[in-house]
């Protein structure tokens, strides 16, 4: 009722629920919010107790919430798939595949348009509690180009690409006699408090 009569907003219905945070968590900004609940022990100060030894100190429990920002690797490996740069499997599973749309670009453009996906999806979840579970959507991305890198070379297989540009993907300008990688040698560890 306030919402409505006195800041005049609608409530889609279909989106607005009441969950538990800590059983899936909630989806907000393409982040999962969990509370995750410890239970810490602690010896209370203002307690001393005989226990039949001498005076000893009561132990007491405390129940902290931390909130946590996850990473939804689940729905970005499915929009990679909704983009072309993977397929699903039959059991589920998805693995990457040659990107054919960018397979017609020079090699330079193929390798900077993963570039930015990478840096992009690192960027935009810099904040995440366990930035670790990038590693998977990384390492799908990474495959995914030197697959198209394969598609477009004719080498058939991302081993072929590997050997061919090297592990982290390097494409060298005939012109300027400069190279061109894919960002893989970031840092995933997460020093923040959040």
């Amino acid at each position: 009722v306030f919402l409505l009569d006195n800041l005049k907003l609608k409530i889609n219905e279909t989106k607005s629920f009441i969950r538990h945070s800590s059983e899936k968590g909630i989806k907000y900004l393409g982040y999962y919010i969990r509370y995750i609940h410890n239970n810490k022990v602690r010896k209370d100060p203002h307690t001393l107790e005989n226990d039949g030894k001498g005076l000893g100190h009561q132990l007491k429990a405390t129940a902290i919430n931390s909130a946590q920002l996850r990473i939804p690797t689940e729905l970005l490996l499915e929009r990679a798939v909704v983009s072309g740069y993977g397929k699903k499997r039959k059991g589920g599973s998805i693995r990457p595949t040659s990107c054919r749309k960018l397979s017609s670009l020079e090699d330079k453009l193929i390798v900077q348009r993963f570039s930015s996906i990478i840096r992009g999806l690192m960027a935009y979840y810099s904040p995440a509690n366990r930035l670790s579970d990038l590693w998977q959507i990384v390492a799908f991305y990474r495959k995914s180009c030197a697959l198209t890198l394969a598609d477009k070379h004719k080498l058939k297989t991302a081993a072929k690409a590997y050997k061919k540009f090297g592990s982290k993907l390097k494409i060298s300008d005939p012109i300027k006699k400069k190279r061109d990688r894919i960002i893989l040698s970031y840092d995933l560890k997460n020093n923040r408090q959040f």
